[in-house]
Formats: C-alpha cells, sequence, structure tokens
C-alpha cells in the first residue's frame, strides 16, 4: 500500500532537515532520491489497483519536485525557514541592504552601457560584478547555515531572535544574488547572440 504524500522535501526522500549544500549534500540528495524513486516507480506498481497505480505517479512527480528543490541552495533554504518562521513572507529587507542592491543594479547597467561585459579582472565589469554577487553569495550561504543551526538547536524561535533575523537576512541575500547572477547569465547569452 502506497501511503500519502508528505508535504515537506525533506520528509519525501527519507532525509533529516539540514542546510548543508554543495557536493556532498548533492550526493546526499541523489542517493535518497534514487532509493525513493526505486521504491514508487510507476513500473513496480503496474499491476496494483488504479488508486494505487495513480499514488506511484504522483509519487515520482513529488520525488522529483523534492530533489529539484533539495539540490537548489535558495529553495533548501526556503523551505527550512519557512518550517520555522510562519511569518517568513512578511520580512522586508533592510534599507541598506536594499541600497547595496540598487547601487549594484546601477553598477551593472553602467557597465553593459559601457560594454564591459567579460573582461577579466576589470573593475567595474559585468564579470568582475558577478564574481563580487558570487562571493556575497557563498557568505549569505554560511551566515543562512550558521542561523539556522542556531535556530535548530533551540537558539530562539521568536520572531526576533538574532539567529532567526540572521536568517531571513541572509535569505533575502541569496534571493537578489541568485536574480543578479541569472540576469548576468541572461545578458552574456543575449551578448553572444548578437556577436558581442
Amino acid at each position: 500500500m502506497i501511503e500519502a504524500i508528505p508535504s515537506d522535501p525533506f520528509e519525501r526522500l527519507g532525509l533529516a532537515p539540514s542546510f548543508a549544500w554543495g557536493a556532498v549534500a548533492d550526493e546526499a540528495v541523489e542517493r535518497a532520491y534514487r532509493a525513493q524513486s526505486r521504491r514508487f516507480h510507476p513500473d513496480r506498481h503496474a499491476g496494483a489497483g488504479a488508486r494505487e497505480r495513480r499514488l506511484a505517479l504522483e509519487w515520482t512527480t513529488a520525488l522529483n519536485e523534492a530533489r529539484r528543490v533539495l539540490r537548489d541552495p535558495l529553495s533548501r533554504a526556503e523551505v527550512l525557514l519557512a518550517s520555522l518562521d510562519p511569518t517568513l513572507a512578511q520580512h522586508r529587507p533592510s534599507m541598506e541592504f536594499l541600497e547595496q542592491v540598487m547601487e549594484r543594479r546601477q553598477a551593472l547597467a553602467d557597465a553593459r552601457a559601457r560594454g564591459a561585459l567579460g573582461t577579466p579582472g576589470t573593475q567595474g565589469s559585468v564579470e568582475a560584478l558577478a564574481l563580487e554577487v558570487e562571493r556575497e553569495r557563498e557568505q549569505a550561504l554560511r551566515r543562512f547555515a550558521s542561523a539556522y543551526e542556531e535556530l535548530r538547536h533551540g537558539g530562539g524561535g521568536a520572531a526576533a531572535s538574532p539567529a532567526l533575523l540572521q536568517a531571513r537576512e541572509a535569505l533575502c541575500a541569496l534571493r537578489y544574488h541568485q536574480r543578479f547572477l541569472a540576469e548576468v547569465e541572461t545578458g552574456a547569452l543575449e551578448a553572444l547572440e548578437r556577436g558581442e
């Protein structure tokens, strides 16, 4: 008998909630995904009743989604923080962070206008900005991991706890970094298509 699908992606894959990221975490997600996929693969339930065949197919879809979510550090962070902080959607980034975002977006627009797309090592080039954001992304990942571990081990779940505020700010930064890097990549692809 196939059981109902849990909403939590960690639970779907049979993993303990964790914010580990990188090759080791990806490997653990892949192992768990393959194990669960074998268990729920529709071919294994081909002779079952219509309800079980439908559930097997739903499980397969849910496992694919869980794998996608847990392999992406930003999505993983969102799932973990949402489980601890029901008010997450109401969080607004600090003014200092918003000012930094505006300055960086202006620098990106200026670099593109100058045609400084990928000049390695050139201050203010799109590539230099992307490297800077990638470094900041790694720092935000570490800040989130630290705050999440503190929250997980009882370091405060109150809406104003320092660990929760740090996790919220790191998550805002991760969202921004992902959007910025995607925009840089899209711009680079468009420049290649134009022959620049």
